[in-house]
């Protein structure tokens, strides 16, 4: 059966470009309590409140990383970054911690681009 799910937020922002970080920043935040989606199908049309998995059944963000082919998070987490950003930023910002190995990107200050896709790999790990 397909499903239509959807999540919808207000958001302040400069630009659209801006608003669109702020909600996936909210949708990526652990303590987020924006969890509530609509859920449509020829049969049913629900609102549910999936809140998140308990901190004990959770993948910490080193773990999950190194296990980022869980759930298909690495694929999933390049495409959702492409999507946001471009090729020449995955080059940049990315690609260099994959072919040392991916653990050391945590050795690095972290910038926009690592943040966005460690915290993508952690959530699509931990299915949120």
């Amino acid at each position: 059966m397909e499903y239509r799910v959807s999540w919808e937020i207000d958001v302040d922002a400069e630009s659209h470009k801006e608003a669109a970080h702020i909600a996936r920043d909210m949708q990526l935040n652990p303590k987020s309590t924006a969890t509530v989606f609509k859920v449509k199908s020829s049969r049913v049309e629900k609102e549910l409140d999936i809140g998140f998995r308990k901190p004990e059944e959770m993948f910490d963000i080193r773990f999950a990383l190194f296990n980022r082919h869980v759930n298909e998070a690495d694929v999933r987490a390049k495409d959702a970054f492409l999507a946001l950003y471009d090729q020449d930023a995955w080059d940049k910002h990315i690609q260099p911690f994959d072919d040392k190995g991916i653990m050391s990107i945590l050795s690095v200050e972290p910038n926009k681009f690592i943040e966005f896709y460690v915290f993508t790999i952690y959530t699509m790990v931990n299915k949120f």
